[in-house]
């Protein structure tokens, strides 16, 4: 191996073993000052107490226990936050970087206080209600719901963020008795494979959906197949 593969090769090492390091924390830490550049896993009952942080590199925060103090993001960097705990302080981005929260379930949809640009990455198997989406994480830019499973009311909601629908997106929906065209959401953009289930109780009734100028619709059309109606 001449000298340049071999310095090619132990680039590729460093970047490999830079972007995975993790620092675990299971107790109380008052002096944060040295662990963020690191992914960091912050486990239950463990508490991280920050003041003024400045992160200078594209990094992972997983909070299962306690969180307090302010956070910024530097340019160009990003931070990525799986919140299950409390995330006290606020976290600001600058112009050129990004918050981004992700949420796979019921117990990481919590509230982050952001300044800056803030992004949302959905991808649950628990089933979110909508209103709880937005009202949780509707200060978001964007809300991107890839393969999950979304209760939707049978009224529209308005978002303020754009919400992107990618994969396999299946909505829940309470009985829409003789409803036809019905806004559910709008402010969407879509490549999804949308599926809507019935919560109702009638069966000889099934729900189509379709999107139109940003605006997600459904239709409850009369059910087809009498296998399942029978």
């Amino acid at each position: 191996m001449n000298k340049l593969k071999y310095l090619a090769f132990v680039l590729v090492l460093f970047r490999f073993y830079a972007a995975s390091a993790l620092t675990t924390l299971s107790g109380d830490v008052y002096d944060a000052s040295d662990i963020f550049t690191d992914d960091i896993l912050i486990e239950e009952g463990a508490a991280l107490y920050v003041k003024d942080i400045y992160v200078n590199k594209t990094i992972t925060i997983e909070n299962n226990g306690f969180v307090a103090g302010d956070i910024y993001i530097n340019a160009p960097y990003d931070l990525t936050v799986k919140n299950n705990g409390v995330f006290e302080g606020m976290l600001y981005a600058d112009s050129d970087s990004e918050l981004v929260q992700v949420v796979d379930g019921k117990k990481s949809l919590t509230r982050l206080n952001v300044d800056g640009n803030y992004i949302v990455n959905i991808n649950s198997e628990d089933r979110l209600g909508l209103d709880d989406i937005l009202k949780t994480v509707g200060g978001a830019k964007q809300i991107s719901i890839r393969d999950s499973k979304i209760v939707l009311n049978d009224s529209v909601v308005e978002s303020g963020a754009l919400v992107q629908l990618d994969g396999e997106i299946a909505f829940y929906i309470d009985e829409l008795g003789s409803a036809d065209s019905v806004a559910l959401l709008d402010n969407i953009s879509s490549t999804a494979n949308i599926i809507f289930h019935d919560m109702g109780t009638d069966v000889l009734y099934a729900q189509s959906g379709f999107i139109s100028d940003g605006v997600l619709y459904v239709n409850r059309v009369r059910e087809t197949d009498y296998v399942k109606v029978y």
